[in-house]
């Protein structure tokens, strides 16, 4: 028999285990940060080697730790050249640097994607645009003092949806109204500023009156059986475009989809993460998969403001050992995974002074065992983590880094035992960290 499950089934207690398959194992998901920090693709190996079975890792898009691995330690290493059947599309790069959203009435869709997109219906083809976010604007400021509506339990921007006419954090449950006027200054101009799914729904309804447009996204998404009438719909031919995140791709095959726009990826390679690059190339890679299944004659559309970058012409060679071989030279220099291991230790609480304390102690107490045991150990920071405050609490980090996973874990476990931070301080460990906020 067989077992199918998701992260948390490589704990199941199974006997005579013969063969352990992690399908796209570049997956974060495979990655748990709260409570015990876990990745279930490197249990799932564990598990094999105790069991001594074999284990196979499916990915279009793999880790770049585990490609270096495999290229480098006569493990096996299967490539599929070619599709089963249609062709990789071709990919094109829009330079959107001048792009003006007050004289620009497709905003924020390019003259060229608007052109390509009727090109699409007029050979009665389906079309998905790709948006890296949600809602109808990333959040409102006033025009006349600059004050921005934030969540004040996390402080991150609200936000705006249109349609129910709030404004939402990302981050935690807090939600309010739509306010008429500023609360500093009491000024009626408020900017919407940004955008996300619902905007893009709504500009090309505008742009193509006769025309269906489908959204798929966590907010209009909220069930299977909503997951499944979308999905029918366009697997029918009852929407023309579908607009959606991450949800949208990767497992879908649709027929009559020749044309992929993709907006939004800036927002991934800017973030201020060593795997951001990574992570960019396999999402634009899992995006483009959507399109030509079936046809030899197939489209990626990409809108950047970093058009010159060396990283979309390596794209656009459909080449991933290049990318790979670019990226690896990067993290070689700068000394990060492959070519080393890292750990983030996590130090929460409510009192944000100690807690800035707590992680500059921690990293003296690791840099002086380092120094002792000779184990040449990097600490870098400390320093707040991406969203700082959750919940009321503050979270600070410190990223420890070594050429050997050995020292690393002599120097952890000497933390863990001997470093006192007090009860008031909440403190997590995370080997091989995904996520650092």
């Amino acid at each position: 028999f067989f077992v199918m499950g998701v992260r948390s089934s490589v704990f199941l207690p199974i006997e005579n285990l013969g063969l352990v398959i992690v399908d796209e194992e570049h997956d974060s998901s495979f990655k748990q940060s709260d409570r015990c920090p876990y990745n279930g693709r490197d249990v799932a190996i564990k598990k094999a080697q105790i069991s001594n079975c074999p284990v196979i890792l499916g990915s279009a898009t793999p880790s770049l730790e585990n490609y270096f691995e495999f290229k480098n330690n006569n493990k096996y290493f299967f490539q599929l050249k070619n599709r089963i059947s249609g062709a990789f599309p071709k990919v094109d790069i829009v330079d959107t640097k001048n792009s003006d959203p007050k004289s620009d009435l497709n905003w924020p869709l390019s003259d060229e994607a608007v052109h390509e997109i009727n090109q699409a219906f007029s050979k009665q083809e389906q079309v998905i645009v790709f948006v890296s976010r949600l809602g109808y604007a990333n959040f409102i400021q006033c025009s006349a003092c600059g004050f921005k509506f934030t969540d004040p339990e996390t402080d991150t921007n609200l936000r705006y949806f249109k349609k129910r006419h709030i404004l939402r954090s990302s981050h935690s449950e807090f939600q309010m109204p739509v306010p008429e006027i500023c609360p500093e200054c009491g000024n009626m101009n408020l900017l919407q500023l940004g955008y996300g799914t619902e905007k893009v729904q709504e500009v090309l309804k505008n742009i193509f009156p006769d025309k269906k447009i489908g959204r798929f996204d966590r907010d209009e998404i909220k069930s299977f059986d909503d997951l499944n009438v979308t999905l029918n719909e366009f697997e029918q031919g009852n929407l023309d475009v579908l607009v959606g995140t991450q949800m949208l791709s990767k497992g879908h095959n649709f027929k009559k989809v020749n044309l992929v726009v993709v907006l939004g990826i800036d927002h991934q390679l800017n973030f201020p993460d060593f795997r951001s690059v990574e992570r960019a190339y396999q999402l634009l890679a899992q995006v483009s998969g959507r399109a030509g299944r079936y046809s030899r004659d197939s489209k990626v559309l990409i809108q950047t403001m970093n058009s010159d970058s060396g990283f979309f012409e390596t794209f656009k060679k459909n080449n991933i050992d290049d990318f790979f071989n670019q990226e690896l030279l990067i993290r070689e220099a700068t000394g990060f995974p492959p070519f080393s291991k890292v750990s983030s230790i996590f130090f929460t609480g409510r009192d944000r002074l100690k807690i800035s304390q707590a992680s500059m102690m921690a990293k003296e107490f690791i840099k002086n065992v380092s120094n002792k045991n000779n184990l040449d150990i990097d600490v870098l920071g400390p320093a707040p983590v991406g969203i700082e405050k959750r919940a009321n609490q503050y979270t600070w980090n410190i990223i420890c880094r070594a050429k050997n996973y050995q020292s690393l874990c002599l120097a952890l476990n000497k933390f863990n035992k001997d470093c006192n931070q007090g009860r008031h301080i909440s403190i997590k460990i995370d080997m091989n960290p995904y996520f650092y906020c």
